[in-house]
């Protein structure tokens, strides 16, 4: 009887942490996606400029140019 009910708590709790950690994981996923796509997304005035210019995007180009990205 005392067994049962200890079982029945223990599978409970069980269910508990289970269901916590797994929500825990997918926040530590969720967070993880969007800080890789913020670092990929960030890029120097110098891979800005290269992709202007390839783009050849003048304008943008100029921009960057007169707010000091490096030509070579």
């Amino acid at each position: 009887m005392i067994s049962n009910i200890i079982r029945s708590i223990v599978k409970y709790l069980m269910r508990k942490v289970i269901k916590y950690i797994s929500i825990i994981g997918i926040a530590c996923l969720v967070l993880l996606f969007f800080i890789s796509n913020v670092e990929t997304r960030v890029k120097t005035q110098e891979e800005q400029l290269f992709l202007a210019v390839e783009d050849g995007n003048a304008q943008e180009v100029k921009l960057l140019l007169k707010n000091g990205a490096d030509p070579n």
